[in-house]
């Protein structure tokens, strides 16, 4: 059998080996005729020393020639050719496999599990390849990423076993990003195939088309069965209400079949609290009003589950945290405590605040309780267990006393926050006395509204307590009338927020020390005023509570951020530069740190469910809730023929590199190259010797 060459234009540089035979020629030793008249003076030349260097001089010249011989043919890639017949079935292979391992891969169609069908796919793709054959593997999930790089299939089986599917989303298009990188490794003279095995979810093929796969890369889909797998997932779940929108969870089908009666249950906190059945039809989504029980102040959990028979069951439970605060401890000042609430001047104030009585457990973000004007300094002083009043709303009382205003003033100079409503019997002369430093305004005397009543006209739409009232969704203020009111003189570093509608002061702040205080030029009972019977004065005066203690209403039932599973999230823990601890309920811990701005970066969320955030010594900081990412519940899938469509190739071929050219690995035979280079390299070592020799 006779060799073939790869290069077989390289053998054209064999012209040159004349070049080592002419410098031989051209620099060998001539001798020279001379005159002479005696030979005595002349040593007599060795004839046999002389022999000798002539045959050091051929050896020297055979040893160029062979070394310029080597380089010229292992360049050229002599191989030995096989068979016909082992050149078809032996031909060498490269393979990359990439595997999608979303969530969606754990649904269950007709034919099974998709995931143990991909597995068994890319089993029997590696047992079709050689031994000497290469095979590569790329996991396609949130984070794409390079399972193995080219190694023999046997190994890559093995490891196939270990591989697990994730609960991230799949991202098609930065798969085949990592697969571009594998190729790079790939030896360009394998024929080399790509194998895309999974459930060809429509969600995952956004952005293929952005990625420019080889025009030489042979692609190939196994058809995963499948094209629609029914479906029904929990695709939100809301405790806290938020724009107006009551505590709910979205149900939706992925599915043309109709439930009559689907079966749903709430857990919070461990227990049952809520379960029941709806209708949904094929197709639709429903969003379900939830009736949330009165919490603790504290952190709590909660899960709502749906009970279906469809293609993943995964998402069919979804995971909310919610932040019940601490309620803001409020004191009326009641001037006629009667056995009938609603005939005291604190009534509207107490309903609006905490709704159901100041000794039953509620929902509401305040806590309130009444003391006649005797009473509060008793009243303020901390109780185990309650913390320390930090709003006082004072009605019209008609003569304060002296110790009590002291009392207020101390109050508010230590950041307490004081609501004042004027009314009937108000003492002008013992307001201006006993409150003459704290006071905003300077009162004057009563005023009717005659006839024709006020209105609220102008008001500062920047103002936290009127933010609020930009639209008319929370009640429109110029419904409210107003048939008495307190001619007032606005005092030096007070702020008018709101005013009648002919311009005289009705709501008027002020900072006295560390709290703040607001007027208001009206009653906290309808003597003065309807405002209580409108819409808007619930989510005022809850506006103006949050703002005279200092709390941002948007913490008070805040929107849990959203986290899905399979990804990464930065978390505000307030620490600074201190050890956290990351614990999933049934899991073992996780050691973290917070950076120096208190956010704990890349916090790894890889299973749905429920997290608790802990600082070193085991005090929860808070917790958070990791669900499914919504896209992968919608199990329609592509074929195999739409995702090739899809798939973008380069405009041209990727240009062989000098090193791919003159060695890569041919399928065609065996390769005589290497050995050619061996034995060019132990001619390159013993020339410099032997020339040497010769020299001397």
């Amino acid at each position: 059998m006779f060799p073939a060459f790869t290069n077989a234009a390289l053998l054209a540089g064999l012209a040159g080996i004349t070049a080592p035979i002419l410098i031989h020629l051209l620099l060998r030793a001539r001798s020279q005729r001379m005159r002479f008249s005696t030979v005595q003076f002349f040593v007599k030349k060795d004839e046999q020393s002389m022999r000798k260097r002539k045959l050091r001089n051929l050896f020297l010249l055979s040893l160029r020639t062979i070394l310029f011989l080597l380089l010229v043919l292992a360049f050229a890639r002599p191989y030995l050719p096989n068979s016909n017949a082992a050149a078809g079935a032996g031909q060498r292979q490269q393979v990359v496999i990439l595997l999608d391992s979303s969530a969606s891969m754990q649904s269950v169609g007709s034919a099974g599990q998709q995931w143990k069908h991909a597995k068994d796919t890319a089993k029997q793709i590696l047992s079709r390849l050689r031994g000497d054959d290469r095979a590569a593997l790329v996991l396609c999930s949130t984070h794409c990423s390079v399972g193995s790089g080219f190694v023999p299939p046997s190994v890559l089986a093995k490891k196939l076993d270990d591989v697990q599917p994730s609960f991230g989303v799949a991202d098609l298009s930065e798969g085949l990003q990592q697969t571009l990188k594998v190729l790079t490794t790939a030896n360009p003279a394998y024929p080399t195939s790509l194998h895309i095995i999974g459930d060809l979810q429509r969600a995952g093929m956004q952005n293929i088309g952005s990625v420019q796969l080889p025009q030489e890369l042979a692609v190939k889909i196994p058809d995963p069965g499948d094209r629609f797998t029914p479906n029904v997932a929990v695709a939100d779940l809301r405790l806290e209400r938020a724009e107006g929108s009551p505590p709910h969870a979205i149900i939706t089908s992925f599915s043309d079949e109709n439930y009559s009666a689907l079966p749903y249950k709430l857990r919070i906190d461990g227990k049952d609290v809520l379960s029941g059945a709806i209708a949904l039809a094929g197709g639709a989504s429903t969003n379900l009003p939830l009736a949330i029980p009165a919490l603790k102040p504290g952190w709590h959990s909660a899960e709502f589950a749906i009970q279906a028979k469809n293609g993943l069951t995964l998402d069919d439970m979804r995971f909310a945290t919610l932040l019940v605060p601490e309620p803001i401890r409020s004191l009326g000042i009641e001037p006629h405590p009667s056995q009938k609430a609603y005939l005291e001047e604190s009534f509207f104030v107490a309903a609006a605040l905490n709704p159901v009585g100041p000794n039953e457990a509620s929902a509401s973000r305040f806590s309130f309780e009444k003391a006649t004007v005797d009473a509060v300094a008793a009243t303020l002083r901390a109780r185990p267990g309650q913390g320390n009043v930090q709003l006082i709303v004072l009605p019209a009382i008609k003569q304060l006393p002296a110790s009590t205003a002291t009392i207020l003033k101390t109050f508010v100079q230590n950041g307490g926050g004081l609501l004042l409503f004027l009314g009937e019997g108000v003492s002008a002369n013992n307001y201006n006395t006993e409150l003459s430093q704290m006071l905003p305004v300077e009162l004057g005397r009563v005023e009717p509204a005659g006839e024709a009543p006020w209105h609220t006209g102008q008001f500062d739409k920047r103002s936290p307590v009127f933010s609020l009232f930009r639209d008319s969704e929370n009640g429109n203020l110029a419904l409210h009338e107003f048939t008495k009111r307190f001619s007032l003189k606005p005092k030096p570093g007070a702020t008018v927020t709101a005013e009648f509608d002919d311009g005289a002061p009705l709501v008027i702040e002020r900072n006295f020390g560390q709290g703040r205080i607001i007027l208001v030029n009206t009653s906290a009972d309808t003597r003065w005023t309807d405002w209580q019977k409108h819409k808007s004065f619930v989510p005022w005066l809850h506006s103006t509570a949050f703002y005279l203690t200092g709390r941002n209403p948007v913490e008070q039932g805040e929107t849990a951020p959203l986290f899905t599973s399979g990804a990464e999230a930065d978390l505000a823990v307030t620490l600074k530069e201190q050890p956290i601890k990351l614990q999933r309920e049934g899991a073992d811990e996780i050691a973290l740190q917070s950076g120096q701005d208190g956010i704990v970066r890349d916090v790894p969320l890889p299973l749905p469910g429920l997290y608790s955030i802990k600082d070193a010594a085991g005090n929860e900081l808070r917790r958070i809730a990791a669900n499914l990412p919504t896209a992968e519940s919608d199990l329609a899938f592509s074929s195999p023929t739409e995702l090739e469509q899809q798939l973008v190739r380069r405009t041209e071929a990727t240009p062989p590199t000098l090193a791919a050219g003159l060695f890569g690995e041919p399928s065609h035979g065996r390769e005589l190259w290497r050995v050619l280079l061996l034995g060019a390299l132990l001619f390159l070592v013993v020339e410099p010797i032997v020339a040497n020799r010769t020299a001397a």
